[in-house]
């Protein structure tokens, strides 16, 4: 390989490297991406050319040290800048700070919903993962002979990249094709002529296969069925910060108190109830939050129902909200404007710091709307979370808590003759709108004693009371349920399509699980706070509707009956946490390690076979001998001797004979053919070179081999084969 080739494939790794970098874009987007890999590919590519294109370049660990300094200069005076005094430029931040960062920013990349925000903290990883390819790349590239080396660091980054990704929006082909290119590229331009020539005619149809995978590959069965593995599944959300100790449940009756307080301004495209924390554990005392909140830069994931055919955008401004968790209309959609997490599950909206005046964000909400049709079909779902949604403490054979067998009782005579569990739930709603009172003056509480005392005592209560003693029932009866808190729309503002929202406006309402509708508000509360005229837009909440509804499934529907469902088995409470257990990062270290050793072993016990194979195997006897003189010389390096390339093969062979005789005896002959096979004058009609000659030098170098394996103990012998050194060939010395 000339040095003209080694200078041409340095932009060609460098190119595949900030390829490599591009594939971040399902995890950060492309605006503040491109900018962090073009420095992060261009700066170790600059540097390493002065340094290793020299006649003697740096040793590579003063090259690796530059760079690596380099980069966290790069760091400091750019993405960790800090501001500085007023008057003054802002100032570079500190190495502890970058060093911190990097630590981190894998984990908290792993638990951010993609797209994730482009800040310092999070674009650290690709920044440093990107110049590490980018300099170990430009650095094979000058330093070495292989073909191949020089395009791989860039496929680990994509590698990372696409693991860290796997949730992300877009698709990775287009730039896992285009380095795919800049490989072949790199191939081509660091090989012979003769084998890029052969290369080069293979193209079409590589170029066929590629086509024909990309286009026949997604629609496979098994690839379309199949879960990517995603690491998120695997890291613990981290705890909620800022959210307020008490729950929303309980300020209800402080809110209806004072229903005057002017909470938050909503524009919206459709008045909708605006929806604040869903609560979907009970202990008997306290409904609570199973939420894992992870922060997210723009996107919220879908929930398990289909997507709403109505679009609600709505820009919310807060004026006295106390606590986290922000409102928005039913499963949002997207949001920006400020930090948030959220609850995958839910789509719960929490922020990173108590609410403030003044904040302001904007939400795009996916509203579903319900069908008499859809409703007719609808099943109960059973999945772990519908499971879980049916936990009730005390309550088992043999063992049930007094107040539930008296609930239990109220459950089934108010869903008595129903044919479907929708029939259920809306029975169950107007049974509890019929016979009890809504009285903001009622006393708070949500506990098994208070809700008997409201069912049984008082029939007085308010949306607490109405949801949460719905919730209990509907799992009673088997209807996974959970307890929704929010606000009704609010009274109409000064501007067309804004919402004054007050503390009067609380509303609390339960909702059901269903198979392929997701989760299902109901609304159990009469009379409820604020105008009735404007809750038209509410599922099933219009008076109207809800009338025309229950008719149909509780008096007469001609509707097929379902049959009659056998009341799942509690499932254990869900822990608040994730999985119990031991972390799984140092099992995945130790994995990794125990690969990365099984590929050393393996690569350094099969490249001295390689090599001595395709030496053997030339066609012409000249390059046959010139490889048993190569393989001569390997053995000598594992007898601790190392010819320098000034010595000619004559005196090679009498430095080898100070390691005994008969190595001597046998490098002298082969020293006279390899001078004849490369380097004599052009031979006679009778003085060609034949395959015998070769097997001769071929017997030579074989002998010496076992003169050197006999000469070291078994110990030696395999260090010898475990250093890396056994993955190059020695240089041979001149004839």
């Amino acid at each position: 390989m000339t040095r003209r080739q080694q200078l041409a494939s340095v932009p060609l790794a460098a190119g595949l490297a900030a390829a490599g970098g591009c594939a971040f874009h399902r995890v950060f987007g492309w605006h503040g991406l491109i900018p962090v890999v073009s420095v992060a590919t261009a700066v170790p590519a600059a540097l390493a050319l002065p340094l290793s294109a020299r006649r003697r370049p740096w040793p590579l660990w003063a090259s690796a040290l530059l760079s690596a300094a380099c980069w966290l200069a790069v760091m400091s005076a750019t993405l960790f800048r800090e501001p500085g005094p007023a008057g003054l430029l802002p100032a570079p931040g500190t190495m502890a700070t970058v060093a911190s960062a990097l630590r981190d920013s894998w984990q908290a990349m792993l638990t951010t919903i993609l797209p994730a925000p482009a800040g310092s903290r999070l674009l650290v990883l690709p920044s440093a993962l990107v110049w590490l390819a980018a300099f170990a790349g430009t650095e094979t590239a000058l330093r070495t002979r292989s073909a191949a080396w020089p395009a791989l660091p860039a496929f680990g980054v994509l590698a990372a990249a696409v693991l860290l990704g796997v949730d992300g929006p877009g698709s990775n082909l287009l730039v896992t094709a285009v380095m795919l290119g800049l490989a072949g590229l790199c191939l081509l331009a660091r090989s012979p002529a003769q084998r890029a020539r052969q290369a080069l005619a293979g193209l079409p149809v590589a170029a066929a296969v590629a086509a024909a995978a990309l286009a026949a590959g997604p629609r496979l069965p098994f690839v379309r069925q199949a879960a990517p593995f995603d690491l998120r599944e695997h890291v613990p959300a981290p705890p909620p910060a800022g959210r307020q100790a008490v729950s929303p449940l309980d300020q209800i009756s402080g809110w209806l108190l004072a229903p005057r307080t002017l909470l938050f301004t909503v524009r919206a495209t459709a008045p909708e109830n605006w929806r604040l924390a869903v609560l979907g554990r009970f202990d008997g005392t306290t409904w609570t939050s199973p939420a894992r909140s992870f922060p997210t830069g723009l996107r919220v994931p879908p929930g398990t129902g289909p997507p709403g055919p109505v679009r609600v955008s709505q820009l919310v401004t807060i004026r006295a909200l106390p606590g986290a968790w922000l409102p928005a209309a039913d499963r949002p959609a997207s949001v920006t404007g400020t930090g948030v997490s959220v609850d995958p599950g839910s789509g719960v909206l929490t922020t990173t710091s108590p609410l403030h005046p003044g904040l302001r964000y904007r939400v795009v909400s996916e509203v579903p709307r319900y069908s008499r049709a859809d409703l007719a079909r609808a099943r109960v779902a059973t999945g772990p979370g519908a499971r879980a949604a049916l936990v009730l403490p005390g309550d088992g054979p043999g063992r049930a808590a007094p107040q539930l067998r008296l609930l239990r009782r109220i459950a089934q005579r108010a869903v008595a003759g129903s044919t479907s569990p929708v029939t259920e739930a809306l029975r169950l709603a107007g049974y509890l709108r019929a016979h009890e009172v809504y009285d903001v003056t009622a006393a708070p509480g949500h506990t098994y004693r208070n809700i008997e005392f409201f069912l049984v005592t008082t029939h007085h209560g308010t949306s607490e009371q109405f949801a949460t003693g719905f919730a209990v029932l509907a799992r009673l009866l088997g209807l996974p349920s959970r307890v929704a808190v929010g606000f009704r729309p609010g009274a109409r503002g000064p501007a067309p399509g804004t919402w004054l929202v007050h503390s009067g406006d609380v509303l609390a309402w339960p909702e059901v699980d269903f198979q392929r509708l997701g989760w299902v508000p109901f609304y159990p509360t009469p009379q409820q706070a604020g105008p009735r005229a404007e809750h038209h837009a509410v599922p099933m909440g219009e008076p109207g509707s809800r009338l025309r509804l229950d008719q149909s499934f509780g008096g007469g529907s001609r509707a097929s009956p379902a049959p009659r469902r056998q009341r799942p088995s509690p499932a254990p409470a869900v822990p608040a946490r994730g999985p119990a257990g031991s972390p799984w990062w140092p099992m995945a270290a130790a994995a990794a390690a125990a690969l990365l050793l099984a590929g050393y072993g393996t690569a350094v016990a099969a490249a001295p076979v390689l090599r001595r194979r395709r030496r053997r195997r030339e066609p012409a006897p000249d390059r046959r001998i010139v490889g048993a003189w190569q393989q001569a010389l390997e053995h000598l390096g594992r007898a601790g001797l190392r010819p320098g390339r000034a010595l000619t093969a004559h005196e090679v062979a009498d430095l080898a004979a100070t390691a005994g005789e008969d190595a001597g005896s046998r490098l002298a002959p082969l020293a006279g053919l390899v001078n004849q096979a490369g380097f004599g004058p052009p031979p006679a009609a009778g003085d060609l070179l034949t395959a015998a000659d070769a097997d001769d030098a071929w017997r030579h170098a074989d002998a010496l081999g076992r003169i050197v394996t006999r000469s070291a103990s078994p110990s030696r012998r395999l260090r010898r084969r475990l250093h890396p050194r056994s993955l190059r060939a020695p240089r041979a010395g001149r004839p």
